[in-house]
C-alpha cells in the first residue's frame, strides 16, 4: 500500500471509529439522564453499528481479503443498500417503491453463492449486515420498553431473516435445482413469514406485506390472500427488477423484463383500485367512542392506584356518554390487579359498572385490565404459567395472571384472555429448552411463568353489535383474527398501550396495520391506545376519523360500518404458507431424483 493509500485508509478508519464510538457516547449519556429516549436508540444502535463494522471490515485480514476479492467490498456496499433501502421503504416512510427494489441487491449476492463465488461465511454475514440495519432502522424503538429488549428483538430477528436465504442457496446448489432458485428463495422467505408467526418467539412486525399498510388503497385484495400475499407481491417484484439488472446488457432481453416486471407491479395495483371504486360499504352503523386516558406507563400507570388514576377517565367517559355512543372503548390494562372471582369488587370495574346501570345509559364499556386468579388445590389447571406461592399463615395456594379484556355494563361481565403475547415481557418461550435466559427475562420485566392463555369468551355481544376484542399486540396477526370472524363478529376492537415506545415509529405502524385487518375480513376496526393514536378503519382500510395526536388526552365518537361478510381470507386464512412449505417440499423431493438421474 503506497503512502498516500495508507494516510487516506487510516484517516477514513479513524474518521468512521471516533464517529461511531463519539455517538454511542452521546445517545448513551442522554438515554442515561432523560426518562423518555425517543429515537435515541436508533442513534445509539446505529452508532454502534458504525463503530462494529469499521473495526470488522478494517482488520487487516478482511482487509487483505477486501483487496483480494474485489466483489466482496461491492458485496459490503450492496447488503448496506439493500438494509437502507428496506428501512425507509417500510412504514411509517411513504418511499414504498423502495421496498420494491429493496431485496436486488441481496439477490445479486445470492447468485454468486449459488455460483459458489461466495464462501458460507461472507455470505451469512453480508445478509446480517442487511438485516441488522433494516431492523434497527424499523424496530428500534423497542429499546423505549427495555434496552436489553432492543437488543434481543433485533439480534434475533436479523438471524431468523438470515435462515431462509440460507435455505435458498442451500436447495439451489445441492440439488440441482439452480434453475429455480428465484422460485425457491421467494417460497422459503414466505414460509419464514408464515412460520414466524407461529411459534412462541414469534416478531412478525417486519413481515413485507405489512408495507402496504400505508397504502391500503393498493392492498385491496388482502381480502383473498392476506398480508402474506402483499410479501409475494413484493419478493416477485424484487425478483423481476434484479432479472432487469441481469439483461442490462442485452437490448432486446432487457425491454422484455422492463416490461415483465412492470406488468408484475402493475396489475395488482389496478386490480386492488378497481376493488376498491366497486366495494359497497355496509348500510349498518355502530356507534363507537374510543378513548385515551394518556397515563405513562412507564412511571406512572401501574404505580398510581385507580383514586390517583379516576381523573383522567372521569371526564372523557362523561364526555362520551353525553355522546350517546353503542360502545366505549378504553385502553389495555386500563384497571390493574383485578380478582376474576370477585370482578365488580374492584374500585375501578365498581365505578364504571355504578356509572353504566345507575343511568339510562344503553352504552357499554369494553376495557383491557390485568388480572388474576386463585385456585383452589383440587383444582389447578396443568399449564406453564401456574404459579405457586404461600400465604402469611404458610399455606401453599395457586395462581395465575392474564393479560384481559371485559365488556362492562351488563348483569354478568364476559372475559376474554389475551392469547398472543409478548415474548420475553409476557411469556418465557420454551423455558426448559431455554432456561439460561432466566436472567434476561427478569431483567425484562416478565417472568418464567408468563401470562396464562386459557380459553376464553372471543366475541361480545352489545345489541346488534358482535365485537371482536383484540389486545395489542394480537392486532398484527392475520390469521390470528380469523376467530373473531368464526365466532361471528361484525366489527373488530383493538385496546392498546402504545406509550412504552414514545414518539417514535413504533406506534405508528401499530396504528397503520390494523388497516390491514379491516381489508383481510372486510370488517370496521376500531382502536383505543393509551398515548398512541386512537380512531378507526372502515373495511377498505380508510381513517373513519381524525386520530388524535401522540401524548394526547382523547375522546373520539364516530360511526363505524358493520358488517357480517365472510371474506375469501376469512375462510382459507394464509393457504399462501402452506402452498410454500409443499413447494418448497416438492422442489427439495425433485432435487434429490434429478441429483440421483444425473450421478448415474
Amino acid at each position: 500500500m503506497k503512502h498516500q493509500e495508507q494516510k487516506i485508509f487510516y484517516t477514513t478508519r479513524n474518521a468512521l471509529l471516533v464517529f461511531g464510538f463519539g455517538t454511542v457516547i452521546y445517545s448513551g449519556y442522554q438515554m442515561s439522564s432523560q426518562p423518555f429516549w425517543g429515537y435515541l436508540p436508533k442513534v445509539f444502535f446505529l452508532g454502534f453499528y458504525v463503530f462494529s463494522l469499521t473495526l470488522i471490515t478494517f482488520h487487516k485480514t478482511l482487509r487483505r481479503r477486501l483487496e483480494e476479492d474485489t466483489f466482496l467490498l461491492r458485496a459490503l456496499g450492496l447488503s448496506v443498500i439493500s438494509g437502507l433501502g428496506l428501512g425507509l421503504g417500510f412504514p411509517p416512510y411513504w418511499l414504498l417503491p423502495l421496498i420494491f427494489c429493496g431485496f436486488v441487491p441481496l439477490l445479486i449476492i445470492l447468485k454468486h453463492r449459488v455460483e459458489n463465488k461466495l464462501s458460507r461465511r461472507s455470505y451469512i454475514l453480508l445478509l446480517f449486515n442487511a438485516f441488522i440495519i433494516w431492523n434497527i432502522w424499523s424496530t428500534h424503538w423497542v429499546a423505549n420498553s427495555a434496552l436489553a429488549a432492543g437488543v434481543v428483538a433485533i439480534v434475533l430477528n436479523s438471524l431468523f431473516m438470515v435462515l431462509p436465504w440460507l435455505m435458498c442457496s442451500w436447495l439451489s446448489r445441492r440439488l440441482n435445482i439452480s434453475d429455480y432458485w428465484g422460485l425457491v428463495w421467494a417460497a422459503a422467505w414466505i414460509l419464514f413469514e408464515f412460520l414466524h408467526l407461529r411459534w412462541d418467539i414469534s416478531w412478525p412486525w417486519l413481515n413485507l406485506g405489512n408495507a402496504m399498510a400505508s397504502f391500503p388503497f393498493l392492498a385491496q385484495w388482502y381480502e383473498y390472500t392476506g398480508v402474506l400475499g402483499g410479501t409475494a407481491w413484493i419478493l416477485g417484484a424484487n425478483f423481476l427488477l434484479y432479472r432487469v439488472y441481469v439483461k442490462i446488457k442485452s437490448a432486446a432481453s432487457f425491454r422484455s423484463s422492463i416490461f415483465t416486471a412492470g406488468i408484475w407491479i402493475f396489475i395488482p395495483a389496478v386490480i386492488s383500485g378497481i376493488m376498491y371504486f366497486s366495494y359497497t360499504l355496509p348500510e349498518d352503523m355502530g356507534r363507537f367512542s374510543v378513548i385515551n386516558p394518556n397515563i405513562e406507563p412507564h412511571y406512572e400507570k401501574f404505580d398510581l392506584g385507580f383514586s390517583e388514576q379516576k381523573g383522567s377517565f372521569d371526564r372523557l367517559i362523561d364526555r362520551a356518554l353525553a355522546k350517546d355512543p353503542d360502545l366505549i372503548l378504553l385502553p389495555e390494562t386500563s384497571f390493574n390487579r383485578i380478582n376474576l372471582s370477585s370482578i365488580e369488587s374492584n374500585a375501578g370495574i365498581g365505578y364504571l359498572q355504578s356509572k353504566l346501570l345507575s343511568t339510562d345509559y344503553k352504552t357499554k364499556v369494553l376495557t383491557g385490565i390485568s388480572a388474576f386468579d386463585i385456585f383452589e388445590k383440587d383444582h389447578v389447571p396443568n399449564r406453564p404459567s401456574i404459579r405457586e406461592s404461600k400465604d402469611r399463615s404458610g399455606n401453599t395456594y395457586y395462581w395465575e395472571v392474564y393479560n384481559s379484556a371485559i365488556l362492562v355494563g351488563n348483569d354478568s361481565i364476559p372475559v376474554y384472555h389475551k392469547q398472543k403475547l409478548v415474548p420475553g415481557a409476557e411469556i418465557f418461550p420454551y423455558r426448559k429448552l431455554l432456561f439460561f435466559f432466566k436472567p434476561l427475562i427478569d431483567k425484562l420485566g416478565g417472568s418464567i411463568y408468563g401470562y396464562g392463555r386459557p380459553e376464553s369468551q372471543n366475541v361480545f355481544t352489545i345489541r346488534e353489535i358482535k365485537i371482536g376484542p383484540i389486545i395489542c399486540y394480537e392486532s398484527v396477526y392475520g390469521e390470528f383474527c380469523r376467530k373473531y370472524v368464526a365466532n361471528g363478529a361484525n366489527v373488530l376492537g383493538i385496546v392498546t398501550n402504545d406509550g412504552w415506545w414514545d414518539d417514535t415509529e413504533g406506534h405508528k405502524q401499530h396504528y397503520e396495520f390494523a388497516a390491514l385487518r379491516a381489508i383481510e375480513y372486510r370488517r370496521s376496526v376500531v382502536r383505543s391506545a393509551n398515548l398512541g393514536f386512537c380512531g378507526g378503519f372502515n373495511p377498505l382500510g380508510n381513517e373513519l376519523t381524525q386520530p388524535n395526536k401522540y401524548n394526547q388526552p382523547t375522546e373520539i365518537t364516530f360511526e363505524a360500518p358493520l358488517n357480517s361478510e365472510i371474506t375469501f381470507y376469512a375462510k382459507w386464512g394464509d393457504f399462501m404458507g402452506r402452498f410454500s412449505l409443499f413447494f418448497l417440499i416438492f422442489m427439495g423431493l425433485k432435487g434429490v431424483v434429478e441429483t440421483i438421474k444425473s450421478d448415474k
